[in-house]
């Protein structure tokens, strides 16, 4: 390839736009994904908490007097 023929092709790549369609659906469909799993982790630690107060309640009601 000659200098030419590689400056040409560069100035095309620089043209073009940084992010094309599919890219574009890709990063939405990561960004949902994230979304998905931060969604499941606070319904697990929420969850966790509930069962934590839950058997707390319980076992503490059921301590011996005194």
């Amino acid at each position: 390839m000659t200098q030419a023929a590689a400056r040409r092709s560069r100035n095309i790549r620089a043209a073009r736009p940084l992010m094309h369609r599919h890219e574009a659906a890709s990063e939405d469909k990561v960004n949902d994904r994230r979304k998905r799993n931060a969604v499941w982790i606070i319904g697990a630690v929420v969850a966790a908490l509930v069962i934590a107060a839950i058997y707390t309640f319980v076992v503490g009601s059921n301590a011996p007097a005194g």
